[in-house]
């Protein structure tokens, strides 16, 4: 059977996560492809393609090799994240049958993004403004669309607004697929144990003093203020 699933992950000093995550992805069932863009130093990974960057260019290069997935569904992966089932990607693909962005992590948001609520391994299902970045899963033909429209795969690193959009990215997708609509996005039920954390450490752009003002900004510009 042909693979349906194209895994992006995204590398940054974490090679030791990356091994652990790449391992298990080899053992889901169905099979998966595995596309790496590594930030950081070389990693001996059995990836599919692996691209190496010299430079650090934060989320946005996991969108560059996303619209390029052929495969019926595209999943974007954390190195911080290990899918811990031989079918956690199937069982998370299976409930991308419609025009949104399925992922294990979501997020409710009030008036700015900084105010959000987080939601996770839901009971049923739940309906969330914003898939987090660390797992989303959604149809290549909503995908490719949405990466245009929100500007993820023309940024440069030299523009003024690159850091706002490369730490939110997963935000302005979101926007960009659900046209600023809010609780558009799905949290499924039923993937209790599918993933697990993995320690973050200090490299973490969450632990950036700036990270939730960038985040903010970009929830501004596609979700607007309170709703």
């Amino acid at each position: 059977m042909s693979t349906q699933t194209t895994v992006c992950l995204l590398s940054y000093k974490r090679p030791e996560h990356v091994r652990r995550i790449c391992a298990a992805l080899r053992e889901q069932e169905p099979a998966v492809a595995i596309w790496l863009w590594n930030n950081g130093p070389p990693v001996d990974v059995a990836a599919d393609w692996t691209v190496s960057s010299s430079r650090n260019q934060m989320c946005l290069p996991r969108w560059y090799l996303a619209a390029q997935a052929s495969t019926p569904y595209v999943v974007i992966l954390d190195d911080d994240l290990l899918p811990a089932k031989p079918t956690a990607i199937a069982d998370l693909v299976a409930h991308c049958d419609g025009r949104q962005v399925v992922g294990p992590i979501g997020a409710l948001v009030a008036s700015a993004y900084s105010e959000h609520r987080e939601i996770r391994t839901p009971p049923t299902w739940a309906k969330v403004d914003v898939i987090k970045g660390r797992c989303l899963a959604m149809r290549s033909d909503v995908l490719r669309p949405a990466v245009a429209a929100c500007g993820v795969l023309t940024a440069r690193v030299t523009d003024a607004g690159y850091d706002d959009l490369a730490v939110a990215e997963d935000i302005a997708v979101c926007g960009a697929v659900a046209c600023g609509k809010r609780r558009w996005h799905l949290v499924p039920g039923g993937l209790e144990g599918c993933f697990v954390d993995l320690h973050e450490g200090s490299e973490a752009l969450s632990r950036r003093p700036d990270h939730m003002a960038r985040r903010n900004r970009v929830f501004a510009t596609w979700f607007g203020g309170p709703k």
